[in-house]
């Protein structure tokens, strides 16, 4: 059994595309070492971000992220025990928020425009949610692939 762990924060900065490169890159390897994976959302200000791993590796991580001073506002909106991962082939999928229209996705779209203390999202609402950025990671990278 895997820990999937869904949280949304705000950066305490705008972070710069060469600076989330930067991130990214460091996050990528760090994660592939300990076993873990998932996928970061970033843009108008907020962070959708899942991360799938043994329980305790992931709970370590999300204290990590939680204690870090570039993010503010945390809120964990899925904490379940899972038998398959969500995101297996990616360390940490990426997608810019920017690259899709947040209101024009069918009942998720509150989610990510919200602030964050007004968020009262269901576990089924959450899963849909990651299977349809999968399918647009997925998507993208064969596109560009």
């Amino acid at each position: 059994m895997y820990l999937c762990i869904v949280y949304l924060s705000r950066p305490t900065n705008t972070w710069p595309h060469k600076q989330l490169d930067t991130i990214l890159t460091e996050f990528r390897q760090k994660n592939k070492k300990a076993n873990v994976t998932g996928m970061l959302l970033y843009g108008n200000q907020q962070i959708f971000q899942v991360l799938e791993g043994a329980p305790e590796v992931v709970k370590s991580l999300l204290q990590k992220i939680a204690d870090d001073d570039r993010h503010k506002d945390m809120e964990v909106i899925f904490d379940q025990l899972i038998e398959d991962r969500f995101f297996s082939d990616w360390s940490m999928a990426f997608l810019p928020l920017k690259q899709i229209d947040v209101l024009d996705l069918p009942g998720y779209s509150r989610i990510l425009i919200e602030p964050i203390a007004n968020v009262i999202a269901d576990d089924n609402e959450v899963v849909d949610l990651m299977r349809m950025f999968k399918k647009i990671i997925q998507r993208d990278a064969h596109q560009h692939g």
